[in-house]
């Protein structure tokens, strides 16, 4: 006889501690609503209550907490769509920032919905309903009872680009700001060029803007128009990276500056042909700034000073930019690839046709 895995006295004690949290998670979750954390219409998709029937059919479950992840999951998710008209495919995120975009972005076949609080009620609920096959966790989205609550439903269960970064190890905390450094490593240039800022979490355009007082700053989000003095022009909106992207030459990529965050993904402007530049902690995605790097698609600075000074080649050598953006959009297309790689990978866990 075999005996089946004790599950471990940590994770028997994070059971019964969100167990015993479970009154309070409804009053919490209004509090965040107005705060505006919460999209207070769909309150009941956080507790597990769904707001859509679940289609007839096998159901593979994809879930990303914010916006980078569902970014790095769309492609995955038009993959799916188009190889088996036989899936129809939930998607479930954590912040309004990427319920918005993924209710604009996501294939025919593809239902966006809140992921549940980690509470055994509200997991509960959420399998019950949707009753998904497969699931796939983008990055290291890890919450115990969901991925407890579907092993003990046998739903297939895989972890894509995952990863364990001290960020996410403390507790998945804050972005540190870096917009007060961008904007002071591109001051001193002359002629000075517009800084586009396009934040991954509008709602914090507030904030920014208080750390930016002194620069002349319009807002797209308001309406504010560019002026010829407009050294600033903050794109709190949501589903326009592109767009602004297609306007510049070059990216400076978030989350490199902050060593708690370690970087974001720079394959977004690279897809775009945009030559990118990042900080020097590039912990979350190491590996395709290596790569990146020795193809002459991305460069980093050490700090604002360096910043500045690699700006400021760029700006006097067209061709250098040129060849940048060039490297970028290659390495960006060599990627494809990986995507046939992660597919073949899940394919095993999909139900069968």
């Amino acid at each position: 006889m075999i005996a089946a895995p004790q599950t471990p006295l940590s994770l028997q004690v994070y059971r019964l501690a969100t167990g015993l949290t479970q009154p309070f998670a409804k009053p919490l979750l209004e509090a965040r609503a107005r705060r505006g954390k919460e999209d207070p219409s769909r309150l009941g998709e956080r507790l597990g209550a769904p707001s859509r029937p679940r289609p007839e059919g096998p159901v593979v479950w994809l879930h990303a907490v914010s916006v980078g992840e569902s970014m790095s999951l769309l492609p995955l998710i038009e993959a799916l769509v188009a190889e088996r008209a036989d899936l129809h495919l939930l998607a479930t995120s954590g912040t309004r920032a990427s319920a918005q975009l993924l209710g604009e972005r996501l294939p025919e076949r593809a239902i966006h919905q809140f992921a549940p609080v980690d509470t055994p009620g509200a997991v509960a609920r959420f399998l019950e309903h949707w009753r998904p096959d497969a699931a796939l966790f983008a990055e290291s989205e890890l919450w115990p009872n969901l991925i407890l609550g579907a092993r003990a439903r046998g739903v297939r269960l895989a972890l894509v680009s995952a990863r364990m970064t001290a960020r996410s190890a403390r507790a998945w905390r804050g972005h540190a700001p870096e917009e007060a450094l961008d904007a002071g490593a591109v001051a001193p240039l002359s002629p000075r060029p517009l800084t586009i800022l396009v934040p991954r979490h509008p709602e914090r355009a507030e904030e920014i803007a208080r750390e930016l007082v002194g620069y002349a700053l319009a807002r797209r989000s308001v309406g504010e128009a560019i002026r010829p003095d407009t050294e600033i022009y903050l794109a709190d909106t949501l589903g326009e990276v592109g767009l602004f992207l297609r306007l510049a030459p070059i990216a400076i990529v978030g989350g490199g500056f902050a060593p708690d965050i370690g970087g974001h993904n720079p394959l977004e402007p690279a897809r775009l042909g945009v030559g990118v530049i990042s900080g020097p902690s590039v912990a979350n995605h190491a590996d395709l700034f290596a790569e990146m790097i020795e193809a002459g698609a991305a460069l980093t600075a050490h700090d604002e000073a360096g910043l500045t000074a690699l700006l400021a080649r760029l700006m006097e050598d067209e061709a250098q930019r040129t060849r940048l953006g060039a490297a970028a959009l290659a390495y960006a297309n060599a990627q494809h690839g990986r995507l046939a790689t992660a597919l073949a990978q899940i394919r095993p866990l999909l139900p069968p046709p």
